[in-house]
């Protein structure tokens, strides 16, 4: 996909993306569900063979794995990592810019968080009003030129934790605003509070149109 940016004259991105969480955590602890269908079914097969061979007892033995993918989907749906935690504040935190939602912004960013976009600064208190206003005015946002998001989809998500305390998430975005497609990659920085995580900083890292975007002036 970068390589037919570059061709139509967009630049890539050039950021270092942070690494994909380990496949052990990811495969049983934040997408289960596909080993746990996968051991389910196999059990089922398991128990049904038996059962065609007239063998009820070893039948029994399709049990074992059926356990298994119930563990293992109860092990994804109940425990919860700080990896998840701070991507799913992240999704949050997107969703309530896109549909308007100062609750939720209030609720995930820190007290002085600084949102970054290019030229673009927004203090929290800043940010959760011009959030508020648009909510008010059905979804339009009055920065020029004013504009509605229409739809969005976020296509990635990556988390890391740099310290007990210090995460990091990027978000790969496209978003329909007045008609017009545009994507976007975003990084955010979380601290953990007493209060869970909360994001200190939101910076804008690429823009398709305008490539990869420096850090601007205030920072």
């Amino acid at each position: 996909m970068f390589r037919v940016l570059a061709q139509v004259g967009f630049e890539p991105p050039a950021f270092d993306l942070i690494d994909q969480a380990p496949l052990a955590e990811r495969i049983f602890l934040e997408q289960p569900l596909p080993l746990a269908f996968a051991f389910v079914v196999l059990g089922l097969l398991l128990a049904a063979w038996y059962l065609r061979r007239a063998e009820p007892k070893r039948a029994l033995f399709g049990l074992i794995p059926i356990g298994l993918g119930v563990a293992l989907f109860l092990i994804g749906h109940f425990v919860t990592t700080d990896r998840q935690r701070v991507a799913d504040t992240t999704r949050d935190l997107i969703s309530a810019i896109a549909s308007p939602d100062p609750g939720v912004l209030r609720q995930a960013l820190s007290d002085g968080a600084e949102i970054r976009a290019h030229t673009m600064r927004w203090r929290k208190e800043d940010l959760i009003e011009l959030v508020r206003r648009a909510e008010t005015a059905d979804g339009a946002y009055d920065i020029p030129p004013r504009f509605t998001v229409e739809s969005y989809r976020i296509r990635q998500v990556r988390a890391a934790l740099d310290s007990p305390t210090i995460a990091r998430t990027q978000v790969n975005v496209t978003a329909t605003a007045n008609g017009r497609p545009q994507a976007t990659w975003w990084e955010l920085d979380f601290d953990r509070t007493p209060d869970g995580w909360k994001v200190r900083t939101v910076t804008l890292k690429w823009l398709a149109g305008l490539g990869n975007i420096g850090a601007g002036p205030g920072r």
